[in-house]
């Protein structure tokens, strides 16, 4: 007669409790006051930005009873303080413009390929290195940019342009847009170069095994995984650009004139509102008005790329 093994004990079954740890009385007060914190954080910020918005909403109104919309919004020429006073807000649109759009050609491909270089060619212990003194470029006073936009760029363009025929004036839109892009590269290198790190290690290990090289998995396999990321990091370099002011002021002059030429002298909006508040203006005068009015632009010209950006990073999105 064949024995049969015996039927394993088998343990009862542990009794797990999920019920969740008593907390103190002591840390229930600090989460409390950190919440609290976190609250009072997020409301402020909420009513500041309502304050500086009915503000500017507060001074606007009796700016456009005295000056039409049409005429605000259809003339080129801003000259507040000449006796037949013009305030065509263009003239600084352009200006704006075409400092940002100089400094965006620097910073989107420089620091788009700086990020594709910490992320995937730079060692570990250099990146740890580099990024921190990276991001120290923005820590520095824009007015320091300023200057050496005037008295170092300035004339080595001089310099440059000379040789092809091009004179070049000593307040150009050229040289203030190419540092203001250099200001601007941290922003968007250090960003984008997060949003690359953030892509799965899995999805570089694929591309790797159907024989992709390292430079064809960065442009063909993170920058689309990445797009959001790197939308986000557009999209506030052109919020940091469009609002800069000391460098336009000290490097692109304070003239306003209709011009996309980026070797002109022109004035940003910004720089425009600088230029009004060092004079001796009425606070209930119509010039002083028109800083708020310029200044409102200013607010919904970022706010507009800020909303196409945030369309444009729920479009691309990839959640992994």
């Amino acid at each position: 007669m064949s024995v049969l093994p015996s039927d394993p004990i088998i343990p009862p079954a542990t009794q797990i409790s999920f019920a969740p740890e008593r907390r103190s009385i002591g840390q229930r007060r600090k989460e409390w006051f950190i919440e609290a914190a976190l609250f009072l954080a997020g409301a402020s910020s909420v009513l500041i930005t309502l304050g500086i918005v009915f503000v500017l909403l507060y001074e606007c109104i009796p700016f456009f009873q005295e000056v039409s919309p049409a005429k605000f919004f259809g003339d080129t020429m801003w000259a507040p303080v000449f006796d037949d006073a013009r305030f065509g807000i263009w003239s600084l649109i352009a200006g704006t413009l075409t400092t940002t759009v100089v400094a965006l050609v620097v910073a989107i491909p420089v620091g788009t390929i700086s990020a594709i270089w910490l992320s995937e060619y730079c060692k570990p212990g250099i990146r740890e290195i580099i990024k921190p003194v990276l991001e120290l470029l923005s820590a520095v006073p824009t007015v320091v940019y300023g200057y050496f936009a005037l008295l170092v760029v300035t004339p080595i363009l001089q310099w440059l342009l000379a040789k092809v025929g091009i004179d070049l004036p000593g307040f150009n839109m050229l040289s203030a847009g190419l540092v203001m892009g250099i200001m601007i590269v941290p922003y968007v290198a250090s960003l984008s170069e997060d949003a690359m790190r953030a892509v799965p290690m899995q999805m570089r290990e694929g591309s790797y095994a159907m024989g992709a090289t390292r430079f064809q998995t960065a442009v063909r396999v993170l920058i689309p995984a990445a797009l959001s990321g790197l939308t986000a990091a557009y999209i506030l370099g052109i919020s940091r650009a469009v609002g800069e002011t000391m460098i336009v002021a000290i490097a692109a002059g304070l003239r306003p004139q209709f011009t996309f030429n980026p070797t002109d002298e022109a004035a940003s909006i910004s720089a425009a509102i600088v230029q009004a508040t060092l004079g001796d203006l009425p606070h209930d005068s119509t010039p002083y008005r028109g800083i708020f009015a310029a200044g409102l632009v200013l607010m919904l010209m970022t706010l507009f790329f800020n909303i196409a950006g945030y369309f444009l990073r729920k479009r691309y999105r990839e959640a992994y």
